[in-house]
């Protein structure tokens, strides 16, 4: 007989025992405790600038009254940069020469005279002694009471003649020789300070700064243009207190180019600032790190504000142990790691050393070559 057709079983989601999923095992990462070299650094951003500038400033007060030099202009040794208004300077080196020649008009008839008198005094004694001489030999052996009186009196003439003369030996008046000294030192220093009116380069380069203009009034030892040699640059980085207590000049350094990461500079600490190494301490000491490219002709494609990021190796320790960061774990002050052996899982209590982003130096605790199951 044929059989009635049917619907297919529809099943009620009410009535249907729920499904029990199955649970998902979540592999934990593993790491393998390898051998070879571990390195401390600090890691810090700079910008490349001039290993060596000149800061111009005069040494008086005054008024710009020329520049030659532009901001970027290419200098050389010797040129004249700018010059101060001169023009006081000059005229009271003019009043000063006219009273120079006074004074030494005064001082030669003073000392013409004072030759005079004493020729004239020398001549006294010259005669004194004649008419001496002259008393005793008329005397004789024998001389009268007269002759004995007007012999002693000559002698007291020739005396006095020779006080006289005595006293026109020395010069004339030291005030008169002393007003002539002082004219011309204030004219020798007068003539000092516009020699200093000018600037003049000291060292051929690239004016990087000029922080005045034609008719500017400028401060004594302000700076006014600022000389760099752009051939010969360094990277200049700014640290904290904190960080310069760690570094010393001759570190290791290694310098990279962000926009060309694979370009790698090999560079040495050169100098850190005052107190902590060479740095000038003047006041406008600007507080860098300067790291020197170890090799300059890297550095030729670099330009003046770059960025660079340094890298100073602070210690490095060879042929020890070490783990990624992730594998170390810490719980309650307490550092140690997860080890595996076999089939099951040790945790192994351990000692570190030095540090960097990848790398942990492990002191105590593993072996080479053993596994470390991550968190």
């Amino acid at each position: 007989a044929i059989q009635p057709i049917t619907d297919p079983r529809r099943p009620n989601p009410d009535q249907e025992p729920t499904i029990v999923p199955t649970a998902i095992t979540i592999e934990k990462p593993t790491y393998l405790v390898e051998r070879g070299a571990v390195a401390s650094q600090l890691f810090k951003s700079g910008r490349v600038g001039p290993t060596s500038q000149n800061r111009l400033s005069f040494p008086l007060n005054g008024r710009i009254e020329t520049l030659a030099v532009a901001k970027g202009e290419t200098v050389s040794a010797g040129d004249q940069l700018a010059r101060l208004d001169t023009t006081n300077l000059e005229q009271a080196v003019q009043a000063a020469e006219a009273d120079l020649q006074l004074a030494k008009e005064q001082l030669t008839l003073a000392e013409e005279s004072r030759a005079t008198d004493r020729r004239r005094a020398e001549i006294g004694v010259e005669l004194a002694q004649l008419q001496l001489d002259f008393a005793v030999e008329e005397a004789g052996e024998t001389p009268t009471n007269e002759q004995t009186l007007a012999i002693a009196v000559l002698q007291r003439e020739l005396e006095l003649a020779e006080l006289n003369l005595g006293e026109l030996q020395g010069s004339v008046d030291p005030a008169m020789v002393n007003a002539v000294a002082q004219i011309e030192n204030q004219i020798a220093q007068i003539n000092n300070q516009i020699a200093n009116s000018t600037l003049v380069a000291p060292t051929s380069g690239t004016v990087m700064i000029l922080n005045a203009a034609v008719g500017d009034s400028v401060a004594a030892a302000e700076t006014v243009i600022v000389i760099a040699d752009l051939n010969n640059v360094e990277v200049q980085v700014s640290f904290l207190d904190r960080d310069l207590q760690q570094l010393s000049e001759g570190m290791t350094a290694i310098g990279i180019f962000p926009s060309r990461p694979d370009t790698v500079f090999q560079m040495t600490v050169r100098q850190l600032p005052y107190p902590y190494g060479t740095g000038a301490q003047e006041n406008e000491a600007d507080g860098f790190v300067r790291i020197a490219f170890d090799d300059l002709s890297q550095a030729a494609e670099l330009s003046i504000g770059d960025r660079i990021e340094a890298a100073i190796l602070l210690e490095q320790h060879e042929d020890v142990l070490w783990l990624p960061p992730a594998a170390i774990r810490e719980f309650n002050g307490r550092l140690f790691v997860v080890a595996q052996e076999g089939d099951s899982q040790k945790r192994v209590d351990i000692k570190i050393g030095l540090q960097n982003e990848n790398q942990v130096e492990v002191i105590s605790g593993l072996s080479e070559g053993q596994t470390v199951v991550g968190p």
